[in-house]
C-alpha cells in the first residue's frame, strides 16, 4: 500500500519513535522513525535534517511486527514526554 508524498511528514507531529540513525560522510544523517497519521496508519519514515527543517526522503507502511510494538508501547505511554 502507497501513500501521497506529504502525507508521511504528518506522522511527524504524532509522537514518532526512532527506530535507528545511520549517518556517513556523503548523505550526513539519517533517521528511521515509526509514527502514526492523524487517520490510524503506521508508517516506518526515513528523515533527515535540512537547515532547521525536517525532511521527509521515504516512508511505508511498518511491517505487522513493527505495528505491534508501536501500539503496545503507545498503549502504554511509554515515550511520552510531558
Amino acid at each position: 500500500m502507497g501513500f501521497q508524498f506529504l502525507r508521511p511528514s504528518k506522522h511527524l507531529d504524532n509522537d514518532p519513535i526512532d527506530v535507528c540513525v545511520q549517518s556517513d560522510e556523503v548523505d550526513g544523517e539519517r533517521f528511521q522513525q515509526l509514527g502514526e497519521t492523524n487517520v490510524g496508519r503506521i508508517l516506518l519514515i526515513v528523515s533527515t535534517w535540512r537547515g532547521d527543517a525536517t525532511r521527509v526522503i521515504t516512508g511505508w507502511e511498518a511491517p505487522k511486527a513493527f505495528k505491534d510494538f508501536y501500539l503496545a508501547n503507545k498503549a502504554r505511554n511509554v515515550w511520552k514526554s510531558d
